[in-house]
């Protein structure tokens, strides 16, 4: 349950691979080095990876999170997850539900634009100090505050937060 480190040239992609090829378990579909769909070589049965990387003064660390310990990972590829066979894994069912959460939750928020002014639920605090519940869009996970310092959010930020777009009918 730990990481694996390697001192490696290669990419993180070709070292899961490695990794995740063996006898009873192969490679059939990936999107990155991040997300895996593996068969089993003898039942057909196919599983859900998420491989956490990391690389760090010139060694690459793995972490390999199978379906059934419900990894805290929920961008799954869609298109990679209707590729998975039906388990009777209850973490690995739970898991792929919140997969399928998280999408229809991501593509219910409205689209946002440079400049586009955000209002969230509730305030958020910042390592300075200071909370706002208000910040204009930037791009990404970037955000300018009222006084003008620029500001990030996590990245899963649009997911973590109950928000809104500030429009003329809210003011």
């Amino acid at each position: 349950m730990g990481w694996t480190g390697y001192y490696t040239t290669e990419s993180a992609e070709e070292v899961v691979r490695k990794e995740l090829t063996g006898d009873s378990y192969r490679p059939i579909a990936n999107r990155g080095a991040k997300y895996w769909v593996l068969e089993n070589t003898k039942t057909g049965e196919r599983v859900a990876v998420v491989a956490l990387v990391q690389r760090r003064n010139g060694e690459l660390f793995t972490k390999i999170v199978d379906e059934t310990m419900g990894p805290y990972d929920y961008g799954f590829p869609l298109a990679l997850l209707a590729m998975l066979t039906p388990t009777e894994y209850e973490y690995a069912n739970a898991w792929r539900e919140r997969v399928r959460q998280h999408h229809a939750d991501k593509k219910s928020k409205p689209k946002l634009k440079a400049g586009d002014t955000v209002v969230f639920a509730t305030p958020i605090s910042f390592t300075d100090g200071h909370s706002h519940d208000r910040l204009t869009y930037i791009g990404g996970f970037r955000f300018r505050t009222t006084g003008g310092r620029t500001v990030r959010l996590s990245k899963s930020w649009r997911t973590t937060y109950d928000w809104k777009i500030e429009t003329l009918e809210t003011v």
